[in-house]
């Protein structure tokens, strides 16, 4: 699972690659075609602010449930990596 920007080119339907912004993706995912590189599960989250974030994964047979169990694993990451560096000045 890896962020894209918004203007990352996908098709979903084989007839034009369009910024993945403009795309109908769900929140639960959509399945594209992303150019030199093939079939995905692509994602739009929405933050509560309203910011809109793309992720993607080849994983195809991923589900929001696995989605976000992997978001929340992440962020445990990020926070142990923040606090190692601010507590032990690496």
């Amino acid at each position: 699972m890896t962020q894209v920007r918004s203007n990352r080119r996908v098709d979903i339907d084989r007839t034009d690659n369009k910024p993945i912004c403009e795309q109908p993706i769900a929140s639960t995912g959509t399945i594209v075609h992303v150019e030199g590189f093939g079939l995905v599960k692509a994602f739009r989250l929405v933050a509560t602010n309203g910011d809109t974030e793309h992720g993607i994964t080849n994983d195809l047979t991923m589900d929001e449930l696995v989605r976000v169990t992997y978001a929340e694993r992440s962020w445990a990451i990020e926070e142990y990596h923040r606090g190692l560096k601010q507590y032990t000045e690496v």
